[in-house]
């Protein structure tokens, strides 16, 4: 038996950097399954130092405290890219054997290991198996959907096969990590201790700018709907909350799948949210959706600009989103909106074109993300045809985030000015105040909203 210690790094060790609520979102459901895993043969511990906000001194004595034989880093989870911190943080411990939770692309962790020569082997693909079987043999030599050292170099053991049964997996060791101190955005939940649930894995959708592919991999597939509703059912009982949040990236993607999701909902009687695209649902599914609990769909609809559009491979269309929205509020469940400003062939002038579009759609909410160009996605590869990059330094490296800056936009400066004109222009216009005033239930919710709304204003 090993003792191993799962780290999650925080985005950034800099004094500078803010420890934001993006960075407590999402709890880490992963690397808790992980977890799970080698906790059959080993002793496990699992450090969030992101949703912590953690600073290098007090990482590195967590670490030394607990002293493992085994350290595991997570960098890629929750969409950010914390290499940086690996770095530092590697540098300012005593060194036990460092692995790398790594992404499905193995040349992407190769480059990575070339870099950093405190890491002795990196997972790819599903990273369960390949960790539990690199801690049982003492190394990674010979073990598949591994990248290993060795004298000669950095070498990639052949693939293993991705995990095609997700029920086969145990469910995510929920007291490997405190669940309080995860929060999500006030137009992300109801009540104050909703509960996070994940159903499936990967996304067949090639957009460009996406990370999800390379984390998750682009084969989908699914828990059994029994899975998941008996998870459900055990967490309502645990944590005594009757709200879930469904982490999936794509929730309605296997129409027959979620339908008998749905069903088997309806009996438990859980409010619940989820996200998925404007081209993935219609008003049947929705019906069912609302009758099985769903009162909020966040759709990532990134720019409503058919020109962008094109250079990001979404594929979803203006008109399709309009529909979505416009049967999704008729049927009563509040249509939430994820934008992206900064995307390649945008311009100030295009961005606010598309802001002005979103605006009359008359979504419930509606985020403005600024571009990150991930390394190993289709816009890391070409950013410098389409604009340039800015050292991942110069801010966490997450989506919140905008290393990249497309030609038509002078400088970061500006795409971060476009941010804060899209949020006032579309929550300070007096139709929006006004539905919030004549609803009182929700006017709480909408004020702690307003704490992070004036903190993205401030920001430089």
């Amino acid at each position: 038996m090993k003792k191993v210690m799962i780290f999650a790094l925080p985005n950034s060790f800099s004094p500078s950097a803010k420890n934001s609520s993006y960075d407590k979102r999402i709890s880490p459901l992963g690397l808790a399954t992980l977890g799970a895993v080698l906790m059959r043969e080993n002793s496990v511990r699992l450090i969030d130092g992101l949703a912590a906000g953690m600073t290098l001194e007090k990482a590195a004595g967590i670490i030394e405290g607990y002293s493992p034989d085994v350290l595991l880093l997570s960098v890629f989870d929750r969409c950010r890219w914390a290499l940086e911190p690996a770095g530092e943080l590697i540098k300012n411990i005593k060194r036990p054997m460092i692995g790398l939770i790594g992404t499905h692309d193995p040349q992407v962790n190769a480059d990575i290991m070339k870099g950093f020569e405190g890491i002795d082997f990196s997972t790819y693909g599903d990273p369960e198996y390949t960790a539990l079987q690199i801690l049982k043999q003492g190394s990674s030599d010979g073990v598949d959907g591994a990248v290993c050292r060795k004298a000669g170099g950095i070498h990639i053991n052949k693939p293993r096969p991705l995990i095609e049964n997700l029920d086969e997996l145990p469910l995510p060791d929920r007291f490997l990590f405190d669940a309080k101190i995860y929060e999500r955005f006030p137009h992300e939940n109801k009540t104050a201790n909703p509960i996070d649930v994940q159903c499936a894995r990967g996304c067949p959708f090639g957009c460009s700018f996406c990370s999800v592919m390379l984390i998750d991999s682009r084969v989908y597939r699914a828990r059994s709907p029994e899975s998941v509703c008996a998870e459900i059912e055990g967490l309502v009982k645990k944590y005594s909350s009757r709200e879930i949040n469904f982490l999936d990236s794509v929730m309605t993607l296997d129409r027959k799948w979620f339908l008998r999701l749905c069903a088997l909902m309806e009996p438990l009687k859980v409010e619940w949210s989820c996200q998925t695209r404007a081209d993935l649902v219609d008003e049947e599914l929705l019906k069912r959706m609302k009758a099985a609990g769903c009162f909020s769909i966040l759709f990532g609809i990134e720019t409503l600009d058919e020109g962008t559009l094109s250079s990001i491979n979404k594929g979803v269309k203006y008109e399709s989103v309009k529909t979505a929205l416009d049967m999704t509020k008729k049927i009563g469940i509040e249509a939430r909106v994820s934008c992206m400003l900064g995307l390649p062939q945008e311009t100030p002038a295009s961005a606010m074109r598309m802001v002005n579009r979103v605006v009359k759609m008359k979504p419930d909410f509606a985020q403005f993300h600024c571009t990150v160009a991930f390394p190993g996605t289709q816009l890391y590869e070409k950013a410098l045809d389409w604009g340039r990059l800015e050292a991942p330094s110069s801010r966490k490296f997450d989506l919140t985030g905008y290393p990249f800056v497309p030609a038509g936009y002078r400088d970061s400066g500006e795409v971060r000015l476009i941010q804060r004109r899209a949020y006032m222009r579309f929550y300070l216009r007096p139709g929006f105040v006004f539905n919030i005033m004549k609803n009182p239930s929700a006017i709480k919710r909408y004020a702690r909203g307003a704490g992070i709304f004036l903190r993205i204003l401030s920001e430089k």
